[in-house]
């Protein structure tokens, strides 16, 4: 396999564009360790991230070395840092009122994208390479040290790659819980769970930021007993405890040396936290760009038309729409087809239009792994076995429309908007990701069998299709 391709739907071109831009920053400054081969599309709403397979693995191995050897753990605390500070900036956007005037609003637009970029920039690519990575090298690791039987041993693996750190979907559930045991106001326990996470709703695409959610959650939640919520509260609280005794278990069956295991366990927890402080700060982003968009239409009174058409548009030809208040008169339409970025030997080329459409069609094509086959092998995410209707989408909105209760989720990869259909699914099986992505982390929380990173699932089944996933083996078949 020489490519590794990432497919996502529903997603706007101005959700991409700071991405765009921190790619060619790191291009140009020649940093360290960064893909030289990629292939970035967009095609009406669905972006394809491809990467050469060689050198992002080789690339991702040497990412994961670095911060292994790195005992002080400048990576983990710069990313967090970031995080903390880029969180602390866009909270008071989510909601607030944009300044009206040209000026303001010229002002603003660059700091949000600036966020993006520079998160973009220190976390975006790395994590995807440890999470595509990590466990090969962590295997590898454990089996030169003479234990081949502990990664042999489905379940006692399984356990020990776990990530004892709680979900952002987990610490939603805590406070939803927490605030009902205090018997606080249901509005209260909504204003304040809706602030802190209302990005797990959201995604690359336009959403609305709203508390139904929130409050029908809550109302879920009312249903059950006082006992029921306590036995759930104490559960949630003793969550990353319960996680590392049983690891500490597996190493006392095991008799493994801690030094052998402590430096990847403790880069597991600390990037399974990174996994969801990156995502919650591009969705945030994502969202207050939107809102600037969508006030900029209101402010001139344009079309929906013209609306959509400011969310294919570069930040200077949209400053241009602000300073001017004004429609341009240079067209969209070849951009708003599609739109590429190859990126190889240091510099990034740039397609729109038909020719874009033909280097899509030319690149996935050879990207694509084509199987006639009926049967996918991947990672083990959260063991179990279960049968059901295959619905197969990169789309958030046709997974969340089309599955039913007892479904089988094959989807490129999830996000948190994907958690409705998420939850209605009898197991759930990706192309993409590893130990701490999204599909990972949330089976394990819902107990839900998930084998992840088969690169072409979505293209060797299709919706309709009864499918068996082996999630103690990590086989994905055609019943």
């Amino acid at each position: 396999m020489k490519w590794s391709i990432q497919e996502r739907g529903g997603v706007l071109y101005s959700s991409i564009e700071p991405h765009i831009e921190a790619v060619g920053k790191r291009i140009k400054g020649s940093e360290l360790y960064f893909p030289k081969r990629m292939f970035i599309a967009l095609q009406k709403d669905r972006i394809y991230w491809v990467y050469g397979v060689p050198e992002f693995g080789q690339m991702a191995r040497l990412w994961i070395k670095r911060w292994l050897g790195d005992k002080k753990k400048r990576f983990i605390k710069t990313a967090h840092a970031r995080y903390v500070r880029s969180r602390d900036a866009l909270l008071p956007l989510m909601e607030a009122e944009l300044p009206p005037t040209s000026k303001a609003l010229l002002d603003l637009m660059p700091k949000v994208r600036a966020i993006a970029v520079e998160h973009t920039r220190t976390v975006a690519v790395s994590i995807d390479g440890f999470d595509d990575y990590f466990l090969s090298m962590f295997s590898d690791w454990i089996q030169k040290h003479g234990y081949e039987k502990l990664v042999a041993d489905e379940k006692s693996w399984s356990i020990l790659t776990a990530p004892a750190w709680p979900s952002a979907g987990m610490e939603y559930r805590h406070e939803l819980i927490l605030g009902l045991l205090k018997k606080k106001p249901i509005d209260a326990i909504a204003d304040h769970c809706h602030k802190k996470f209302v990005w797990l709703t959201l995604g690359w695409g336009r959403a609305a930021a709203t508390k139904k959610n929130v409050v029908r959650d809550l109302r879920k939640l009312q249903k059950l007993t006082r006992r029921e919520l306590v036995n759930e509260e104490t559960a949630l609280k003793k969550y990353v405890r319960r996680i590392k005794k049983e690891r500490a278990r597996v190493i006392k069956k095991y008799r493994i040396p801690l030094r052998i295991v402590r430096p990847y366990l403790q880069l597991l927890d600390e990037c399974a936290r990174l996994h969801d402080e990156r995502k919650e700060i591009q969705v945030r982003t994502v969202y207050v760009l939107n809102r600037i968009q969508k006030f900029i239409a209101g402010k001139n009174t344009f079309s929906p038309a013209q609306e959509e058409a400011l969310s294919w548009m570069t930040e200077a030809e949209l400053a241009c729409v602000i300073r001017t208040g004004t429609f341009p008169k240079k067209s969209l339409t070849n951009r708003m087809q599609a739109v590429c970025f190859r990126i190889g030997e240091g510099a990034m080329k740039r397609d729109e239009g038909k020719n874009a459409v033909k280097l899509i069609n030319t690149m996935l094509s050879e990207a694509r792994e084509t199987s006639s086959g009926k049967e996918v092998t991947g990672t083990r995410a959260s063991l179990g076995i279960a049968c059901g209707r295959a619905i197969v989408t990169a789309s958030v909105q046709e997974a969340i429309h089309q599955i039913r209760k007892g479904d089988i989720l094959i989807t490129t990869m999830t996000t948190p908007d994907f958690v409705p259909a998420m939850k209605k699914a009898a197991a759930i099986v990706t192309d993409q990701g590893g130990i701490t992505s999204h599909a990972a982390l949330i089976s394990r929380e819902m107990g839900i069998p998930c084998v992840i990173g088969t690169i072409s699932a979505t293209q060797v089944f299709k919706t309709g299709d009864t499918v068996e996933v082996d999630a103690n083996s990590g086989i994905v078949r055609l019943k």
